[in-house]
């Protein structure tokens, strides 16, 4: 086959191989962008040992889509109830409802995961099952008031009402996230709270421990952007 037959089929190969990837890249797993970074080093490796790359190229990219578990893989689970892995944060999986049709939520976000703990575990129904994390916490409320959109407790950070083992924690919205976020408090402990989420991140884990504060008859929760806690009392 002549010089010009091979450079014709290379570049044919390589277009299809292109458009296959296109179309099957979203069934495809995540790759991190340490990966990303790890393929272009190796993609612009000398000629002379294309070969050599090619190999190291395939292992990168194989250990890359094994690193990080599917979405919706069990990931963690909190007194019997599942954590599932969401992938992008705002990425979501279609919504989560309950046999009797209670709205949990959007698979696999944050809310969805609190929902589902306390629909199923302390059998709780909120009145308002719609939301954000944010619009949990409602600033209008005095510390330790009744919540009736969510048919909770609520108290501020910096309440005389210390949190309880699973009470909801409200984080508020930010610019990089103007949701908020809403995690389960696992552990209390004299100094520290450890929390279990769920879409904290792609890399975050599902356990958190953050210092709690008692100043002046006076609970914190030493965490940015915290607003405070709902439960049952």
């Amino acid at each position: 086959m002549k010089r010009e037959q091979w450079i014709a089929l290379g570049v044919s190969t390589i277009l299809f191989a292109l458009l296959g990837w296109w179309v099957a890249g979203p069934l495809m797993p995540e790759i991190s962008f340490d990966s990303m970074l790890a393929w272009r080093h190796i993609s612009t490796a000398s000629k002379g040992d294309s070969k050599g790359a090619a190999h190291r190229r395939a292992a990168t990219t194989t250990k890359a889509r094994r690193g990080r578990p599917r979405p919706g893989t069990v990931i963690d689970r909190f007194e019997g109830i599942a954590v599932y892995y969401n992938g992008p944060i705002r990425r979501v999986w279609g919504r989560n409802r309950a046999p009797d049709g209670y709205n949990l939520g959007l698979k696999y976000q944050c809310v969805e995961f609190v929902k589902r703990y306390y629909y199923y575990r302390l059998h709780h129904r909120m009145p308002d099952a719609g939301g954000n994390a944010a619009d949990f916490f409602d600033p209008q409320l005095t510390d330790g008031a009744w919540n009736p959109r969510r048919g909770l407790y609520q108290f501020r950070n910096g309440s005389s009402t210390p949190p309880r083992k699973r009470d909801i924690l409200v984080f508020g919205g930010s610019g990089d996230n103007p949701f908020g976020h809403v995690a389960l408090v696992a552990q209390v402990f004299p100094d520290a709270i450890e929390m279990v989420q769920q879409n904290g991140g792609p890399n975050a884990p599902t356990r958190v421990r953050i210092p709690l504060l008692h100043r002046e008859g006076k609970w914190y929760i030493h965490a940015e952007d915290i607003l405070g806690w709902l439960g049952k009392r």
